[in-house]
Parts: structure tokens; C-alpha cells; sequence
């Protein structure tokens, strides 16, 4: 009997524990989205929703730039270092989309930099969990937990502008 109360002891604390850091993951997801891009830390400021040319699908990419006014129209200084989170979803519609290991499906967290006309890029294929919770005529609002490695990884909610 003494043998069954100490098991029973041992899986409540396990049990506790767990719940513990769900609470915790619920509570890092219902923030801001942010994390460490190429070792850097980053925080989602605005995003972007573009359909895809000469596809039927939707390309998302979300920026720590300063805001801007009209997030369709930003520009991006040439020489400053761009950080960026994106993906492509074929439908904009609320729901899981699966970006684990082995689904073909990642989404790229990317440092790019603009100089003298020229474009280059380092991305790194993150998986993880990738949620659209509210899609309307003009903003897809959204919540990930994606992660390469410890110097590339990203986590909460986000809001992007659709644009035509």
C-alpha cells in the first residue's frame, strides 16, 4: 500500500509538471510573435499576405521593420540587414498547417540584405506548429512556434495585411 501511495505521489508531481509548461507554451503563443533570426533577436512588426504569381496559392512574410503606414508599400533600405519569417498557404482560410519534418513544408526564417542592385540571403527551414486563427477581407492574424536551431526560432501571434 505504502508502494502504491508513493507511485501515485510520483505520477500527480509528473502530471503537475506538464501543465505547467503548457501553461507556459499557451502563454509565450499569446504574445507577440518573436524569437532570433540568423543569432539576432527579432519582433514581428508588420506582415504581408501576397498571392503567389502564376500560382492559386498565398505567400506570407512577416518583418521586424519599423511600422509603416501601409505595409503593402514598404521599401527596404539598401545596406540595412532585412530579418524575415515566411511561408505559403494554398488557401487563406483559418486552420493548422503542418510545417513538422518530413511534411515538405517549411516556413524560411531569413537574413537578406539589398546593396548596389544586388540580393543576398540566408535562410534556415524551420518547423513547428503554424495556425491561421482569423482570415477576413483585409488581414490573416495568426499564431506560430517554429523552430531550426537555437539561433533561428520564432513563437506567438501575429496580424499581416492582405495585399492585392
Amino acid at each position: 500500500m505504502k508502494n502504491l501511495s508513493i507511485i501515485l505521489a510520483a505520477v500527480a508531481v509528473f502530471a503537475l509538471a506538464g501543465c505547467g509548461k503548457d501553461k507556459e507554451n499557451q502563454a509565450a503563443m499569446a504574445q507577440k510573435l518573436n524569437g532570433k533570426i540568423d543569432g539576432e533577436p527579432w519582433t514581428h512588426t508588420f506582415g504581408v499576405v501576397r498571392p503567389k504569381l502564376g500560382s492559386s496559392s498565398y505567400s506570407i512574410t512577416l518583418h521586424n521593420l519599423p511600422d509603416r503606414v501601409d505595409p503593402c508599400t514598404a521599401t527596404y533600405v539598401p545596406g540595412q540587414p532585412i530579418y524575415m519569417v515566411s511561408f505559403s498557404v494554398k488557401e487563406l482560410t483559418a486552420g493548422a498547417y503542418d510545417v513538422s519534418a518530413g511534411s515538405g513544408s517549411s516556413i524560411y526564417l531569413t537574413r537578406a540584405i539589398t546593396t548596389n542592385g544586388n540580393f543576398s540571403a540566408t535562410s534556415k527551414g524551420a518547423f513547428g506548429e503554424a495556425r491561421l486563427t482569423k482570415v477576413d477581407a483585409t488581414t490573416v492574424e495568426g499564431q506560430l512556434d517554429v523552430s531550426a536551431n537555437d539561433s533561428n526560432f520564432v513563437k506567438g501571434m501575429f496580424t499581416a495585411k492582405i495585399c492585392k
